[in-house]
C-alpha cells in the first residue's frame, strides 16, 4: 500500500470537539461545536469538490455524541441544550431537523449514546452503570419514536469498551479491568443471546471496526505496541496478530480509533510523552505532579488482505484524542486539529 497526503481543507466554521465525521454516499458529513457562534453545526463535503456543499446548518444540541446514516437518512445523538439530557435527532436530506426525541436512559451514563443502523432498523447504543456492573444497552428505535430496550450486563466496570456493528448484531470489544484480556462479544436483541471470544492478553486500550467481511480489533499494551487482529463476523476464525506500530518509552499510547473500508483500515492513535520543565542535566528527579505531556497524533494504514502496513503518518496540528477518520473511495479523510481544525485527505493505492 502506498499513500500521499493530497490536501488539507479548512472547515467552514471554527469547530471544536466533540465532533462526528461520517461518509454517506459520496458525501462527508461533519457535525461539531461552533466556537464562535455557539451551538452545534452540520457541514457537508462532496467528493471530488474543492469546497463545502451548501450552508452550515445549526442543530439544537449542546454537543454531539454520534452520527449514522441508513435507509431513513441521518440520525444524530447528543446532549440537549440546557438540561444536556441525551436526545436523538432525525435529519432530512438538506440536514434540517425532521423530528427528535429523548432517549429512555434510566441509569448513570458511562458512555454516551451513538446511533447505528442495520438495514431499515435503527438503534442507539450506550453503556450505563448498573449496580456493581455495567450494562451495554441496545435500544431499538421505531419511526414513531417508541423504543424497545435490551440490556447486556458485564461483571465489572472501569474497563475500556468499543462498539461496532457486525451484520445485525452489536460487537462489544472490551479490556477486562482485572485480567487485561481483550475480549469481543456479539449481542442481539435478546439479552440471553451473546457469543464471545478472547482476542489477546495484556490490553490497555481497544478499538473495533467492521472490515473485510468481518471485524478488526486493535489494542495497545503496556510495552508501547499497537496490535491488530481480524476475525470473522461470527468470531469463529481469527487471523494472526499484526504489530502495526511501536512507541518507545517513555511515551505511552492512548486514544485508539479505527476506520475501515473493504480490506483497508486506518489506525488512529496518540502518544503522550512526559517531561519535567524543571529538569536539567544533573537536576532534580521529576515529580509526577509536576510532569507535563507532549501529545502527538498519528495514523497507520493497513491492508488486511496483504498484511501491508505503512509507517506512521504524523498529523499536524495535533489535539489530544480528537482526530477521527472516514474512507471515501480509495482515500481516507481525517478530521483533526486544535484552534483551526482541518480535514486532511490521504490518497492510497
Amino acid at each position: 500500500m502506498t499513500f500521499s497526503v493530497t490536501r488539507h481543507l479548512q472547515l467552514p466554521f471554527r469547530a471544536s470537539p466533540p465532533w462526528c465525521l461520517l461518509r454517506a454516499g459520496r458525501h462527508l458529513h461533519v457535525i461539531a461545536c461552533d466556537l464562535e457562534r455557539g451551538g452545534v453545526r452540520h457541514a457537508v463535503l462532496e467528493a471530488g469538490s474543492r469546497g463545502w456543499f451548501g450552508e452550515c446548518t445549526p442543530l439544537p444540541l449542546a454537543y454531539p455524541t454520534g452520527l449514522s446514516y441508513g435507509s431513513r437518512g441521518l440520525l444524530v445523538t447528543g446532549a440537549a441544550p440546557g438540561s444536556e439530557g441525551p436526545v436523538i435527532l432525525r435529519l432530512t436530506g438538506d440536514a434540517s431537523v425532521l423530528s427528535q426525541a429523548q432517549l429512555p436512559i434510566t441509569g448513570n451514563l458511562l458512555r454516551w449514546p451513538v446511533p447505528v443502523q442495520f438495514g431499515d432498523r435503527e438503534y442507539a447504543l450506550w453503556e450505563e452503570y448498573w449496580g456493581n456492573r455495567t450494562a451495554v444497552v441496545r435500544c431499538l428505535i421505531r419511526p414513531d419514536w417508541t423504543f424497545t430496550v435490551s440490556r447486556h450486563l458485564f461483571p465489572a466496570f472501569g474497563d475500556r469498551t468499543a462498539f461496532e456493528v457486525v451484520g445485525d448484531r452489536t460487537l462489544v470489544a472490551r479490556v477486562d479491568p482485572m485480567t487485561k484480556d481483550v475480549g469481543v462479544f456479539l449481542l442481539g436483541d435478546d439479552p440471553r443471546s451473546m457469543s464471545s471470544a478472547m482476542i489477546a492478553e495484556d490490553g490497555l486500550d481497544v478499538a473495533a471496526s467492521s472490515a473485510h467481511h468481518g471485524v478488526v480489533i486493535a489494542w495497545s499494551n503496556g510495552h508501547g505496541r499497537i496490535r491488530l487482529r481480524w476475525a470473522s463476523a461470527d468470531l469463529s476464525t481469527q487471523d494472526p496478530i499484526l504489530t502495526v506500530a511501536q512507541v518507545d518509552s517513555p511515551a505511552t499510547v492512548a486514544g485508539l480509533k479505527l476506520a475501515s473500508s473493504g480490506s483497508a483500515t486506518a489506525v488512529l492513535y496518540r502518544t503522550l510523552t512526559p517531561h519535567d520543565p524543571r529538569a536539567v542535566t544533573g537536576g532534580p528527579t521529576p515529580e509526577l505532579g509536576r510532569l507535563q505531556f507532549t501529545t502527538r497524533e498519528a495514523v497507520v494504514l493497513v491492508d488486511l488482505a496483504s498484511s501491508t502496513i505503512t509507517y506512521p503518518i504524523w498529523l499536524d496540528p495535533p489535539r489530544s484524542g480528537a482526530a477521527t477518520a472516514e474512507w471515501l473511495g480509495p482515500d481516507v479523510w481525517i478530521l483533526h486539529g486544535s484552534a483551526d481544525p482541518v480535514i486532511s485527505q490521504i490518497s492510497t493505492s
